[in-house]
C-alpha cells in the first residue's frame, strides 16, 4: 500500500476523505448533542446524574466547534489548492514571473512619467520656478494675447489711481 500523498492523486483523495470524515464528526456530535438534550428527566435522577447530563452536553457541543472549525479550515485548503493549484518549490518560476512583471509595467510606468514631465512643464514658469496666479493656484496653461493686454491695462490703471494727483496733473 502506497503512503499517503505519495502522489497528487493521494493527496486529492486524501482531501476527499478528510471530508468525508469531517462531516461524519460532525454529524455524529450533532446527533449527540440532540440526544443528551432531550434525555428524560424522572423523579428518582439525582444531582450526579444531572451534572454528567450537563458534561456530556458541553462534550458534545465542544466536539461540534471543534469539527467545524476543522471543516471550514479544511474548506480553506481546498479552494486554496482550486484557485492557486498545487504549491511550488521555492523559486520555481521566480524568474519568469519577475520578466513578465517588468514587462507589463515598464509601459504604464514611462507613460506615467511623462505625464509627470508634461506637469511639471506646465506649472514651471520661465525660470523653472513655480508660478502661482494671486489666489495661489498655478498660471493657466493658455491666455490670449487680448486677456494679456486686459490685464495689463487694468494693472495700470489701479496704480495711477492709487497715486495721489501730483501738482502738475492738478488744475490751477
Amino acid at each position: 500500500m502506497a503512503a499517503p500523498g505519495a502522489n497528487s492523486g493521494d493527496k486529492y483523495n486524501d482531501l476527499l476523505d478528510r471530508e468525508s470524515q469531517l462531516i461524519a464528526d460532525y454529524t455524529q456530535h450533532a446527533r449527540d448533542l440532540v440526544k443528551a438534550a432531550t434525555s428524560r428527566i424522572s423523579n428518582r435522577s439525582t444531582i450526579g446524574e444531572a451534572a454528567a447530563n450537563r458534561l456530556k452536553i458541553d462534550a458534545e457541543v465542544a466536539g461540534l466547534l471543534r469539527t467545524a472549525e476543522n471543516l471550514c479550515t479544511l474548506t480553506r485548503r481546498i479552494r486554496e489548492l482550486w484557485i492557486v493549484g498545487a504549491l511550488r518549490a521555492s523559486g520555481a518560476g521566480d524568474a519568469e514571473a519577475e520578466s513578465k512583471i517588468r514587462s507589463d509595467v515598464a509601459p504604464l510606468l514611462a507613460q506615467l512619467e511623462g505625464m509627470q514631465q508634461a506637469t511639471r512643464t506646465r506649472d514651471l514658469g520661465k525660470y523653472g520656478t513655480y508660478q502661482t496666479t494671486p489666489t495661489g493656484g498655478p498660471v493657466p496653461q493658455q491666455q490670449s494675447q487680448h486677456s494679456q493686454q486686459s490685464q495689463q491695462t487694468q494693472q495700470t490703471s489701479q496704480q495711477s489711481q492709487s497715486q495721489p494727483p501730483t501738482s502738475e496733473t492738478a488744475a490751477p
